[in-house]
């Protein structure tokens, strides 16, 4: 058994609604993703230390979902869908396994907020 924290890799980092960040599929996937890491923006962030953090996955394909244009600032340089729900625990949100892209942009994230919150 080891100490609380011991053998955890990566700085903690804070989501932040609205953002966009590079997450590592394995964080919530088990992976079952072909995909090693997506695209997501945060929607809502669970209080306390053991919270969840939900966000909405970035596709490049597909047809479903709320459209997003090619943000070349934050590294996403095809058009892409905001398209699935999904979520991970605050413990696994560290520099290991995120990367923070930039702000999600206002119409887009209006979208998103309205359906999927």
């Amino acid at each position: 058994m080891t100490r609380r924290g011991v053998g955890r890799c990566g700085t903690p980092l804070e989501a932040i609604v609205g953002d966009l960040y590079f997450v590592s599929t394995s964080i919530y996937t088990l992976g079952v993703d072909a995909h090693d890491h997506r695209p997501v923006v945060v929607v809502a962030v669970g209080a306390g230390a053991m919270g969840r953090i939900q966000f909405v996955t970035r596709t490049a394909s597909g047809t479903r979902g709320v459209p997003h244009d090619r943000s070349p600032e934050c590294g996403l340089y095809q058009p892409g869908r905001f398209s699935v729900l999904a979520g991970t625990e605050k413990q696994l949100w560290t520099s290991e396994y995120v990367r923070r892209l930039g702000t999600l942009d206002m119409d887009t994230w209006g979208q998103v907020q309205e359906r999927y919150t």
